[in-house]
């Protein structure tokens, strides 16, 4: 698991980087909403997140275009640790979004 001190190293260290550079995007899974369809994920809390499908991601839109783009398939989210998330692809969890009172799937700025 990645610990707050190692990502604010990795970020001191990084942030010199020009703006736009791959290596100076960080997507880490902050937390999980508690549920049934989300048990076992807690696990994954503070992982960095390397690639969606095969391809590196460094920006919330690239999250979302990859979560979106095979309706109803399988998402493979590859970790910094090596492991592997498979999630479902297209509508989300309705019934996750009702509960915790989420409108929309994403809410990114255009």
């Amino acid at each position: 698991k990645i610990s707050a001190l190692f990502l604010a190293d990795l970020y001191e260290e990084k942030k010199y980087y020009a703006s736009g550079d791959k290596q100076d995007r960080i997507i880490v899974l902050s937390d999980m909403l508690p549920a049934e369809s989300t048990r076992g994920y807690e696990q994954f809390a503070g992982e960095q997140v390397m690639t969606i499908n095969g391809k590196e991601v460094q920006s919330l839109r690239q999250i979302q275009e990859a979560l979106e783009e095979k309706a109803g398939d399988l998402a493979e989210i590859e970790l910094r640790s090596g492991r592997k998330i498979y999630i479902p692809t297209g509508a989300g969890n309705p019934d996750l979004r009702e509960n915790y009172g989420i409108e929309k799937k994403f809410r990114l700025r255009p």
